[in-house]
């Protein structure tokens, strides 16, 4: 008998059938949230210039501006990180996810700045 759940029958057929019990009270729970009006369209983001004809959720400015967040922290780690590098063909590489971040965080701030999205604070870069 397998340690692992993927090779004991008896335990992957207990997490398939929770996934089922799951997937059939999932159903009920939505109409009883949309029979309640708890269920909609998430609000627009209300700060998208007049001048852009496109509409952003919440969820979506929520999104755009933890994706920036997170590629700030990252390309500041991957900084520290190639200072600390001596081997020439693994800075090249970090050089590289450097540059990729870099054009990440360009496309990143530029839809933020077009919706209107305020970029997070960079005191701590």
């Amino acid at each position: 008998m397998g340690k692992n759940s993927y090779l004991n029958d008896e335990i992957r057929i207990a997490f398939i059938n929770m996934a089922f019990d799951v997937v059939h009270e999932f159903d009920p729970l939505i109409a009883y949230l949309k029979l309640r009006g708890w269920m909609h369209v998430p609000p627009i983001y209300p700060n998208v210039p007049v001048d852009v004809y496109e509409t952003l959720d919440l969820a979506a400015a929520a999104h755009l501006w933890e994706h920036v967040s997170f590629r700030y922290d990252n390309i500041w780690l991957t900084k520290l990180f190639n200072e600390m590098v001596h081997d020439a063909d693994f800075k090249l590489v970090i050089g590289r996810g450097i540059t990729t971040l870099e054009k990440q965080i360009d496309l990143l701030e530029r839809q933020c700045k077009k919706y209107g999205v305020p970029l997070p604070s960079l005191e701590v870069y």
